[in-house]
């Protein structure tokens, strides 16, 4: 089995149409956020905080990770959200590059022989907790400017939650999501963690086309499946 994080929502969309014979995707995203009356408050800027550490239900999701590794199949009582969030669809620029990889992956695990489930997980805080950073086999990380991210996050409207929705008030992004991004990134730079960015496949999001993440995330994932073959 293969579990990687994605680095976008619509990027593990796309990565989850290249499904092929003999593969299992589930694409689903893992709705580990905690409910609102358990959403950290930061006193200074008297907002809650949904984009720390503390935000999410990690032995949750965990869980979930754990199960998926031990059954090939996402646990029953699994209710993602996901599906219900307004995002942005960024089309690819070759018409005929999923139709490519989706028979490039075919003549892989058809060699291989085996039935392959790949698990495509997607999150803000994937690099933090270290339980779940050793359970990831394929381990990406898109990079982007403060501008770019500002924009994403504001195109949001709102987020589907476990009890209701969330909008980001005015100013969110500055006060709230840019700081935490920085501050719980940085051991990436450091290594505090045991972690650092040449553990990861770094993909530049300004620098290249979605389609070349694609093509990179794919050959990561059959270089997987050789590896286990010999």
């Amino acid at each position: 089995m293969g579990i990687f994080p994605g680095g976008s929502v619509d990027a593990q969309k796309q990565l989850g149409a290249t499904h092929a014979a003999g593969l299992h995707e589930y694409a689903a995203r893992v709705d580990n956020s905690l409910p609102e009356s358990q959403i950290p408050f930061d006193v200074s800027k008297n907002l809650q905080n949904w984009d720390c550490p503390d935000a999410i239900d990690f032995p949750q999701f965990l869980s979930t990770i754990n199960h998926i590794h031990q059954t090939g199949t996402i646990p029953s009582d699994h209710d993602s959200k996901e599906s219900q969030n307004i995002t942005q669809h960024v089309p690819l620029n070759d018409d005929r590059l999923l139709v490519d990889l989706k028979q490039k992956m075919s003549n892989v695990i058809d060699r291989s022989g085996e039935e392959w489930v790949f698990a495509l997980v997607d999150g803000f805080m994937l690099y933090w907790n270290m339980d779940v950073v050793n359970m990831l086999d394929v381990k990406l990380f898109v990079k982007a400017e403060y501008h770019v991210l500002k924009r994403r996050r504001e195109e949001r409207a709102r987020y589907v939650t476990i009890e209701g929705y969330w909008e980001d008030p005015p100013g969110y992004f500055d006060d709230i999501v840019y700081p935490n991004y920085v501050k719980f990134h940085e051991h990436l730079y450091t290594g505090e963690r045991g972690l650092t960015f040449n553990d990861l496949i770094v993909l530049e999001s300004e620098v290249q086309p979605v389609d070349d993440h694609i093509v990179t995330a794919i050959d990561e994932i059959l270089n997987i499946i050789d590896k286990t073959n010999k």
